[in-house]
């Protein structure tokens, strides 16, 4: 439902969002940063397009989508400590960290195919990590999901670099395809210490 110029106003007023623009479609640019953390919200309460800053939603008990999210934010997104069971509406594009720990996320699906920062998906209820971002600029944290104990072992030995390969290229040795192949894993791992690129 679009909501009317006055009405978005009145709720950036309310949520403290300054310096924004209203787009013809009723999404709003903001230029700095959007804090809608610690408000217990069901439901994102504008449409965002584009936050050249942070946007953080995270500790809001009751959220269960990130529909009305924007598409893309130029610092951190950072949505842990909610209900979120999917990362559908998350940004496309994230200049910083990706933060979705602490919710009961069963897949990546819908994530950022890049993210500048630290990629952080631990503590939730994740079996695979397909559909992780192919580029991450910081550190990939995904310990306490149920990914096999076997990968963990073998992911904890890696690089940052070789993590970032490891990434890149497991759809094509099938590393996770109708569950976790580990024999896969282990020639996926041994390609990238031979000097797979």
């Amino acid at each position: 439902m679009k909501i009317t110029e006055k009405e978005i106003k009145k709720l950036c007023r309310q949520y403290d969002i300054t310096n924004y623009t209203i787009n013809q479609d009723g999404s709003i640019d903001v230029d700095g940063d959007v804090y809608l953390a610690d408000m217990i919200l069901k439901r994102i309460p504008l449409n965002f397009n584009r936050v050249s800053g942070n946007f953080i939603c995270n500790h809001n008990r009751g959220l269960v989508s990130l529909d009305g999210c924007p598409s893309e934010v130029g610092g951190d997104f950072i949505c842990h400590r909610n209900r979120l069971t999917t990362l559908k509406g998350a940004p496309t594009k994230v200049g910083g960290s990706f933060k979705c720990y602490n919710n009961v996320l069963t897949s990546l699906e819908y994530c950022p195919s890049s993210v500048g920062g630290n990629f952080e998906c631990y503590y939730n209820e994740l079996t695979s990590l397909e559909f992780c971002p192919s580029s991450i600029g910081g550190k990939l944290e995904c310990w306490g999901n149920q990914l096999s104990k076997e990968f963990d072992v073998l992911f904890d030995q890696l690089s940052k670099e070789e993590k970032r390969i490891l990434l890149k290229y497991h759809h094509q040795f099938e590393v996770w395809y109708q569950g976790y192949n580990h024999d896969n894993a282990v020639e996926l791992i041994e390609e990238i210490k031979d000097g797979l690129l």
